[in-house]
C-alpha cells in the first residue's frame, strides 16, 4: 500500500465516524500505530538482524530474518520494498480494530 492510498483509507475510516470519535480517532491512531518510515530506517540500518520486521509485529519473520541474517542478505534487500507497504496494512487494520472499538462506545 503506497502513502496516498494509506492516507485516503484513513480519511474513509475516520469519516465513517460519529463527531464525538471522529475528533478522538486520529490522535488515539497515531499513538497506537507505527510509523513506516522509522520502520524503513530500521530496515536500511538493522535488517539483518529482523528489527524491521520485530517492529512491525511480524514476530516469527523477524525471528526468522535473525537467525539467517536477513535471509542471507537477500530478504533484507526484498524488504527495503516492502516494509513500509506492510506496516501500513498492519496499521489499516489496526484503525478499524479502534472503529470497531469507539463504534461500540457509542
Amino acid at each position: 500500500m503506497n502513502h496516498q492510498t494509506y492516507t485516503l483509507r484513513l480519511l474513509q475510516l475516520r469519516d465513517g465516524l460519529q463527531e464525538p470519535a471522529r475528533s478522538h480517532f486520529l490522535p488515539a491512531f497515531f499513538a497506537r500505530s507505527t510509523n513506516p518510515a522509522i520502520t524503513f530506517g530500521f530496515s536500511l540500518w538493522l535488517g539483518f538482524f529482523g528489527i524491521d520486521r520485530f517492529v512491525a509485529g511480524d514476530w516469527g519473520k523477524g525471528l526468522l530474518k535473525l537467525l539467517t541474517l536477513g535471509g542471507f542478505g537477500v530478504w533484507v534487500i526484498v524488504d527495503w520494498f516492502l516494509i513500509s507497504g506492510r506496516v501500513r496494512d498492519k496499521n489499516i487494520i489496526k484503525a478499524q480494530a479502534m472503529i470497531g472499538e469507539l463504534g461500540h462506545a457509542s
